[in-house]
């Protein structure tokens, strides 16, 4: 499940008058923000229907110029009776910042040895 949107001073819905602050932003760096919020909760263990995980994933894009991005990604987790911390509840988190930049005019080439796939079975 994917939830697209976006939070500014701590508003759920934005108004008019914030659409036109951040169309005011873009124009002013001529660059585009892409918002996704991803959430995830329920069992996930082996056999087991009531320990639950919560999981919420926030990643943030912008694109500056055509070929250089900004982007972010936070993440935070916890699970219920987790077996990998003895039986105890846990909790986890990350962040990751970084940018891509497109030093061709072609998307999706990369480096590095070459990568063949076989059929098992």
């Amino acid at each position: 499940m994917s939830l697209q949107g976006g939070n500014q001073r701590g508003k759920i819905f934005w108004d008019e008058k914030d659409r036109q602050r951040l169309k005011t932003i873009l124009e002013r760096t001529k660059g585009t923000v892409q918002l996704t919020f991803n959430f995830m909760y329920g069992p996930e263990q082996p056999n087991n229907n009531s320990n639950n995980r919560f999981l919420i994933d926030w990643i943030g894009a912008f694109q500056a110029t055509k070929k250089l991005t900004f982007m972010a990604n936070v993440d935070y987790a916890q699970e219920e009776n987790d077996p990998l911390n003895s039986g105890r509840d846990s909790q986890w988190y990350g962040v990751a910042v970084y940018a891509k930049y497109e030093f061709t005019g072609f998307s999706g080439h990369r480096s590095g040895p070459s990568i063949s796939m076989i059929k098992m079975g």
